[in-house]
Order: C-alpha cells, then sequence, then structure tokens
C-alpha cells in the first residue's frame, strides 16, 4: 500500500501560505489522486511532516521533521509539499534532497510546479535541478573569486594578515615583533643555521622574554617574508605567481632577493595588486 505524506514548513506567522493552506493543498491533491484511481492498489494519507519557526536557509533534510522524512517513509512512498519555496532553500538543497529520495524510492510532489519525481517529467525536472545547482555552486564561486580578487585590489586583507602585519580597521597596520623576529630568523638562516638550531635558539631568546615561541615553520616562512620586505601578499600567493617556492631556506640563502623583489612588485602591479 502506498503511504502519502505531506510536508509543510512555516517561519512566521506573517506569510501568505499558512500552514492550513498548505496542508487544504495537499489533502485536496491526494483526494484527487484517490478519485482519479491513481494508485493500483490502495493508499493511505498518514499526515504530515511540518517544520515551525524553521527558517529558509537550512536545507530541507536538515530541518528537525524535514530529515525525519528519508527513514519514516518507505520505497514505493511519496512525500507532497505545496511549493518549492516551502521545501527547499536553493536550487542545490533541491537536487541533493531528490537525489536522496530518489535514492530511497520516495517520491517528490510539487504542487505549484505540477512536479511528481514519479514521472517522466518529472525526473527530467530532477536532471534540470541538478544542472541548476551546478550553476549555482558555479556562480558563487565566480563571485566569490571576485569579491576577493575587488579586496585584493583596494588593499583589505581577506585572510588572517601575512606575517609581518596586523590588521586595524580593515587594513594593514605593520607588526613590528613580528618583523623583528623575522629578520633574526633570516640571519641566522643565512649563517647556515638548520630549522632546529633556529627554532631552539629563537625559542630560548623569547622564553628569556617571556613570550611564546613560534614553531618551526612559522620561522622559515617569517624569514622568507623579511627577504621580500614583509609583502602583504601570503608566502603561498606569491609562490603560485612567481612560479616558485619561496617558503624554503634555499631561496632564504639566495643572493638575488632584491632582484625577486622588483620582480615580485612589478607582477603585483601588472595584477592590480596593492604591495605599498
Amino acid at each position: 500500500m502506498t503511504r502519502v505524506a505531506g510536508y509543510i514548513r512555516m517561519s512566521t506567522s506573517k506569510q501568505a501560505m499558512s500552514p492550513d493552506v498548505q496542508y487544504r493543498k495537499i489533502k485536496s491533491w491526494y483526494k484527487h489522486q484517490k478519485d482519479s484511481q491513481r494508485w493500483d492498489g490502495d493508499a493511505e494519507f498518514v499526515g504530515v511532516f511540518q517544520d515551525n519557526a524553521v527558517s529558509a536557509g537550512t536545507d530541507m533534510l536538515d530541518r528537525p521533521q524535514g530529515q525525519r522524512i528519508p527513514v519514516s517513509l518507505e520505497r514505493g512512498d511519496i512525500v507532497v509539499a505545496a511549493s518549492l519555496t516551502r521545501a527547499f532553500r536553493s536550487a542545490a538543497d533541491a537536487e541533493k534532497t531528490m537525489r536522496i529520495l530518489e535514492e530511497a524510492g520516495i517520491g517528490l510532489v510539487l504542487l505549484d510546479v505540477d512536479m511528481d519525481t514519479t514521472t517522466a517529467t518529472g525526473k527530467l525536472f530532477v536532471s534540470i535541478m541538478a544542472a541548476c545547482a551546478k550553476f549555482e555552486k558555479d556562480l558563487t564561486g565566480e563571485r566569490t573569486k571576485e569579491a576577493l580578487r575587488h579586496k585584493r585590489h583596494i588593499g583589505q586583507p581577506i585572510c588572517l594578515p601575512p606575517i609581518g602585519w596586523s590588521i586595524s580597521n580593515k587594513r594593514f597596520c605593520p607588526n613590528v615583533n613580528e618583523r623583528v623576529l623575522g629578520n633574526a630568523a633570516r640571519r641566522l638562516f643565512r649563517k647556515g643555521r638548520s630549522r632546529d638550531e633556529v627554532w631552539s635558539l629563537m625559542g630560548k631568546s623569547m622564553r628569556s622574554k617571556r613570550m611564546k615561541p613560534m614553531s618551526e615553520r612559522w620561522y622559515v616562512t617569517a624569514a622568507s617574508a623579511a627577504s621580500l620586505g614583509f609583502p602583504k601578499q601570503s608566502i603561498s600567493f606569491l609562490s603560485k605567481m612567481m612560479g616558485t617556492n619561496l617558503d624554503t631556506l634555499q631561496f632564504i640563502r639566495r643572493d638575488d632577493h632584491e632582484d625577486m623583489v622588483q620582480e615580485m612588485n612589478k607582477r603585483l602591479d601588472e595584477e592590480g595588486l596593492p604591495n605599498d
């Protein structure tokens, strides 16, 4: 026997499509389908999954009642929602939920768009939603990259500040302490000291001043930043831009740092990225 359940979501009491309106639409659809003998055998309406005071920003299967649907219904059952917007928050949410329900053998009906995943047309709709979800994800990625690029252009930090800098009022400010440490580590590395030796010497000095020692990795990166005049871009970003790994002892011990800084500034200028 096919079991039919409704799904209702209500986030605020002021919304036009109240739970009662959604319920009547779902029951009306069920009655019409049963009267038209849609199901070969018998069918039963088993009630509704109702999420109250839940934001549309939460994925359907992450909501208190929505997450019960795949475990409460069985293969061959159907869940009905009055509208696409009552059920899902985005194309990605719709595609994910439809895929999970399809794997569980549970049909989904959306009344406002006349979509039924148990039909060929409904299956096509699922494919379209999958394509829309991918498009939505790609578009979001492009917007994120553009936003980060804009921040770089106007000199705003996009994450944690690079070594040698602090952030104040969304602007870079020199971090004197880190610069002192970075320059000291650079001098030691250029004298031939190993990572362990620099870590030990720097740690001992910092503990004597009641400062917390940094990691061995940090001293290498700080020395690399010092070699480049403490740029506003991270060493990992600059390594990709320059096409060489700058975060190494080999780079720190090179004698062409002035030339590297000139080349770095030239490329940053071509990219429209500030470094002054």
